[in-house]
């Protein structure tokens, strides 16, 4: 039901799932500043301690392609329900675990939860608020899963020095607990149908994802592509092209991939898919290059890197003010400019003497930029399709946003391992492959936005959603 005006309910509805998507990325980052104790705890190496991310990754992104499916079959409270309970089952599990495989089982049920309440906050949006707000009420929704990846590390590395990473997951469970009760009072239940769920799709995706994220990472691991990596590289891309070619030549089909028959939808995917990787690919590159070549340590590193972070956090309501006044060329206009800027000042100043903050002051242009762009791309993107494929359009999207984070991380270790291997000191080396990753970022994002700007109007398109 289309709400004429913001009520409190429809904000506690996009809150209390938003609070579990935030939950699933701040566990995330704040765990990956753990790894070394992790890895000592359970006696594992930085091989299989990386599966922590990994497996989480991998499981949001299967499970997020059946939200269409899923908003089908299932009410959006009983979805809400579900994803909560699962997520704090999971949170339940990592806090007791007494090995390293419980461990990984905690953030395999985390990955479920996630990966069906991320969706479902996008999706209520859509229905359900006004037309004239609904930039505003996407910009609040991305506002609670960038906050995630802006404290995380900062998080992290604050529990684990003063207490046991243990209590990363008991000072989650009250916001988990707190968000239940809120999504059962203002999330409706609505109207559902039968709905066939394609088995073999799922399947195929299932194992695309699965080949490729895990060649992705024996790419990064090795950083040239060796006989491991390739094989499951090409194994994915061939079961990618099965997934397509059966998606689109079936009925119930589990994403409807025609939406990619409408051009300016897909630059506005590419797109999405290019900045979330560069952002991923620095949330990796600046930890290394600030501990390693500048000395910093793990803490001081993440607090350098927490202004620009919260900065772009609270940069998306505002970029969905201008998307409902201006529409989407304003913003995105603006934001591509800082987004180069900084990239170029990254890349400039890394082959001389790039400071600690001089990265701090570079990344908030960068993520200023990010704020006016990422969330505006998404609504934007959505309101070229038909008000019954939009919730294809929001699978897609959010689907894309968990792979290219981990084709975005894949990138940075790559290039990276490849210039740590040159001669050279450590820090030399790092410093090196810093440079080398601004600019390959620096030209995909230049790419990007050259292709994603012809496709974006003026004008507020209200009348499609």
């Amino acid at each position: 039901m289309r709400e004429e005006k913001i009520t409190l309910r429809l904000l506690c509805s996009v809150i209390a799932a938003g609070i579990l998507a935030f939950c699933g990325i701040i566990i995330e980052t704040a765990m990956n500043i753990t790894f070394p104790t992790l890895m000592k705890e359970f006696s594992v190496s930085t091989a299989t301690v990386q599966w922590m991310t990994t497996s989480y990754l991998l499981i949001v992104a299967i499970i997020v392609p059946l939200s269409s499916f899923l908003k089908k079959r299932f009410s959006k409270k009983k979805l809400f329900i579900a994803a909560d309970l699962i997520f704090i089952i999971g949170v339940l599990c990592d806090l007791f675990a007494t090995n390293f495989p419980m461990l990984l089982a905690g953030r395999f049920i985390q990955g479920i939860g996630t990966g069906i309440a991320m969706p479902l906050m996008f999706n209520i949006i859509l229905e359900e608020a006004p037309l004239d707000k609904i930039g505003m009420m996407m910009g609040v929704g991305s506002l609670l899963t960038a906050v995630g990846p802006a404290l995380g590390p900062t998080y992290g590395g604050w529990i684990s020095s003063v207490t046991s990473w243990r209590m990363i997951f008991v000072t989650l469970l009250p916001f988990l607990v707190l968000a239940f009760f809120i999504g059962m009072w203002a999330i409706r239940n609505n109207e559902t149908k039968e709905a066939s769920f394609d088995v073999a799709g799922e399947i195929l995706l299932a194992l695309t994802f699965t080949s490729l994220i895990l060649g992705l990472n024996s790419l990064g691991k090795s950083g040239s592509l060796d006989l491991t990596s390739g094989i499951e590289l090409l194994l994915g891309i061939i079961l990618l092209v099965l997934f397509v070619r059966h998606s689109l030549s079936g009925k119930a089909s589990l994403v409807n991939l025609n939406v990619f028959r409408d051009r300016a939808f897909s630059s506005h995917v590419l797109a999405f898919f290019v900045m979330n990787a560069c952002s991923l690919s620095l949330a990796f590159v600046f930890p290394n290059y600030l501990q390693i070549s500048l000395h910093h340590n793990a803490f001081y590193s993440s607090l350098m890197m927490l202004p620009a972070a919260v900065l772009g956090a609270f940069c998306s309501p505002c970029s969905g003010r201008m998307f409902d006044h201006y529409g989407a060329r304003r913003p995105l206009s603006i934001g591509c400019i800082f987004d180069i800027a900084g990239l170029l000042l990254l890349a400039v100043f890394a082959n001389g003497t790039l400071t600690a903050h001089e990265v701090m002051a570079f990344y908030c242009l960068y993520m200023f930029g990010m704020g006016l762009s990422f969330s505006t791309i998404m609504t934007d993107g959505l309101t070229l399709l038909d008000e019954k494929s939009q919730t294809d359009g929001n699978a897609v999207f959010n689907t894309v946003q968990q792979f290219s984070g981990a084709v975005g991380t894949a990138l940075g270790s790559t290039l990276m391992a490849v210039a740590q291997k040159g001669g050279g000191s450590l820090a030399e080396t790092t410093k090196t492959g810093t440079f080398h990753i601004f600019v390959v970022l620096l030209v995909l994002m230049i790419v990007a936005e050259a292709i994603l700007l012809p496709q974006v109007k003026g004008k507020v398109r209200h009348e499609k959603v």
